[in-house]
């Protein structure tokens, strides 16, 4: 562990060279996948590298049938999640409560032809009512995110699939806390993603 805060605070001196707020890893994030938005180049190898392995993997752990419908809460500026489950077939709806997160989403599937594939509303995931869905896909940096899940699973049919992501690595369990399973009383799996990362894949009794 104490190779891991010599680490951390290496990474601390570098992004406070650029000041960035350190303490808020999320503006990080987030002010990445603005900047992915505009720039198609950067949108297409983060997309192509991770995103789109990482949704095909979820897909098929979920077992979903073809042109199931699906909820994607917290798709943010640059809603890759959304565009490889509308490009794999189903029919999207991606909320987020930031309008202007909305706003810049819609101008990237513009872009790449995706118009019309994917509906985009600004509500937050806390009301969002889920029971028309048959899979619901949580982003990994949504908050309160088991607070969401527990309502996601209230509101889906029996046999409906909630899937959220959750840190693997101890450097991103140092900005997140996992959300367990065990609390749930569903059946689950977990699959292992780069990045640090790992899918859960709920399924409702």
């Amino acid at each position: 562990m104490k190779n891991g805060t010599k680490i951390q605070t290496k990474f601390y001196d570098y992004l406070e060279r650029f000041n960035i707020d350190v303490n808020n890893i999320t503006s990080i994030i987030l002010k990445c996948c603005e900047k992915g938005g505009q720039v198609k180049f950067f949108a297409n190898i983060y997309g192509c590298t991770f995103y789109r392995k990482m949704v095909l993997k979820e897909i098929k752990a979920a077992a979903l049938k073809p042109m199931s419908k699906v909820l994607h809460i917290g798709s943010g500026p640059l809603p890759l999640t959304s565009i490889y489950l509308a490009k794999s077939g189903f029919l999207v709806d991606a909320i987020d409560n930031d309008s202007s997160a909305i706003e810049k989403a819609i101008q990237v599937v513009k872009k790449i032809g995706l118009e019309g594939k994917i509906q985009f509303k600004e509500i937050d995931g806390t009301k969002v009512d889920c029971s028309k869905y048959d899979a619901v896909w949580i982003s990994f940096i949504v908050y309160p995110k088991e607070e969401i899940i527990r309502k996601v699973i209230a509101d889906l049919k029996s046999g409906g699939k909630v899937i959220y992501r959750n840190p693997r690595s101890w450097w991103l369990k140092a900005w997140y806390q996992p959300v367990e399973t065990n609390g749930f009383s569903c059946k689950a799996i977990k699959v292992k993603q780069p990045l640090g990362k790992e899918s859960v894949i709920i399924t409702k009794n």
